[in-house]
């Protein structure tokens, strides 16, 4: 056997190499947008205290939904990081997560999102409480969020939350590009996305929600009617976390 075939590199060691990029690339950029996302929000509540500052508050809003789109990839890199090296684990404080807070703090980000869209939050009338790991289900629903404002044009999106018997239901409903026929379940897997996209990310943001998800024991999907735009949803088991400490690898 040649012995320079043990030296040519595995699609193993391609991986492998573009997860350590992702985890460095993503530690390297956490301080600087924290610290663009703090001049925002010192700028936001300094405006507020003034008169006739509306357009100013509607560019600073534009610019906090930059941020924040960049936020959602940044922690989306380092999850799925976590996941590919076995260290990814749910984490609760002990405080329970309030869905209704988490919807609030995210549309007062998206609601200026963009000129061209309309986002509309419709929660419950009673609190959606429960024990579960709320950075990381905020983190699914970013996610959801921003596919709907990139692969649709234009219109409303919708976020719904509903009580059921025993989950909790998050939903967002855009009129989109839709998912391809037979392209439901596999655009969940991670570095995947559906053929009809025409500018693809690297493929991770779904991958990092189902496995979110799943490690609360919750469901996860997308109905997507044809040329009707797509509802991606998930669920999460009220009585909070089955399994904090379960681990899985990249597919």
């Amino acid at each position: 056997m040649d012995p320079s075939l043990d030296e040519q590199p595995t699609m193993a060691d391609e991986e492998g190499k573009f997860i350590r990029f992702l985890d460095i690339a993503g530690h390297d950029l956490r301080n600087p947008i924290a610290v663009l996302k703090s001049h925002v929000q010192l700028m936001q509540r300094r405006l507020h205290r003034e008169d006739g500052r509306d357009q100013d508050l509607r560019d600073l809003g534009r610019m906090a939904f930059q941020i924040e789109r960049l936020v959602v990839r940044l922690d989306t890199y380092l999850e799925a990081t976590r996941i590919a090296q076995g260290q990814f684990s749910l984490q609760v404080d002990g405080t329970p997560t309030d869905l209704g807070a988490i919807a609030h703090r995210l549309e007062s980000v998206y609601r200026l999102a963009s000129r061209a869209h309309t986002v509309v939050f419709e929660l419950p009338e009673k609190p959606v409480v429960a024990p579960w790991d709320s950075p990381r289900v905020e983190l699914a629903l970013g996610n959801f969020l921003t596919n709907a404002l990139k692969y649709s044009p234009r219109g409303q999106v919708q976020v719904r939350i509903a009580c059921e018997p025993s989950v909790a239901r998050i939903s967002v409903t855009d009129s989109g590009i839709g998912v391809p026929e037979g392209e439901e379940e596999a655009i969940f897997g991670a570095y995947t996305h559906g053929s009809n996209v025409e500018n693809p990310g690297v493929g991770l943001g779904l991958y990092v929600a189902r496995e979110i998800v799943r490690r609360h024991g919750g469901e996860i999907g997308v109905i997507s009617p044809a040329g009707e735009g797509a509802t991606f949803w998930f669920t999460l088991p009220l009585a909070g976390i089955a399994d904090p400490g379960s681990r899985s690898m990249l597919p």
